[in-house]
Parts: structure tokens; C-alpha cells; sequence
């Protein structure tokens, strides 16, 4: 039984990783609103502008992944669950189910040399 549950969340960690490649990118500007109900969502740049991934949609750790690694700039939660971000900097945020970053760089990161969040993220858990 343990190993289909691994085998199971390997399963998952898999396909949300495609999510993450393939998701709903594009180049036009967005808004939160534009994040489907139940995902968590990235954007390349701030104001919810550029590219765009839907991200996780269930608990869970995932990682970005190499195509979104280093280009967040602005994130929604649209899911039912709290999530954390993390990153190279000392600590995480946490973002409580249906809020939002317009700019990650407003955010201070402790321990790096620009000393903010904006493309940093290369990690999520939602919980």
C-alpha cells in the first residue's frame, strides 16, 4: 500500500510539472481574476503581466520547474488551501487561499544580493 501511495504522489509531482511547462502561458497582460478557481498561478512578469502558468491545484510540493525557475514576478492563489513559496532566501511566504502578489519585488529576501523575491521562487507547497 505505501509504495502506490509514493507511486502515486510521483505520479502527480510528474503531471503537475507538465503543468507547469505546457500551463496556460502566453504574453498578453492578466489579471488575478484571469487564475481558474482551484489553481495556484505564476506570472513571468509584475502586474500579473506576461507569461503565465497555472501551477498546482491540489496539496502538495511541487517545484516550478527549469522553464518557470527564476521568472516569477507575480503569483495568485486561487485555490482552497494555504500555500507557501519558497526559494533561495532566508524564509517562505505564505499566501492564505485567494490572495495575491502583484510585484515579488516589493518583497524583501533576506540573504541574497538584490534582496527581493521578484524571480526567485523555484518552489511551492499547498497545503
Amino acid at each position: 500500500m505505501r509504495i502506490r501511495q509514493v507511486l502515486s504522489a510521483a505520479a502527480l509531482s510528474v503531471a503537475m510539472a507538465a503543468t507547469f511547462v505546457i500551463g496556460s502561458s502566453g504574453t498578453a497582460s492578466a489579471a488575478p481574476a484571469d487564475c481558474k478557481s482551484g489553481w495556484v498561478c505564476l506570472w513571468d512578469f509584475p502586474g500579473y503581466e506576461g507569461a503565465a502558468w497555472s501551477a498546482a491545484s491540489g496539496p502538495g510540493f511541487y517545484s516550478v520547474g527549469s522553464n518557470v525557475q527564476g521568472k516569477v514576478s507575480s503569483v495568485w492563489n486561487n485555490s482552497g488551501y494555504s500555500v507557501n513559496l519558497y526559494s533561495e532566501c532566508d524564509g517562505w511566504i505564505v499566501l492564505p487561499a485567494g490572495s495575491y502578489i502583484s510585484d515579488l519585488s516589493t518583497w524583501n529576501c533576506a540573504g541574497t544580493t538584490f534582496n527581493t523575491w521578484n524571480n526567485r521562487t523555484d518552489s511551492l507547497d499547498v497545503y
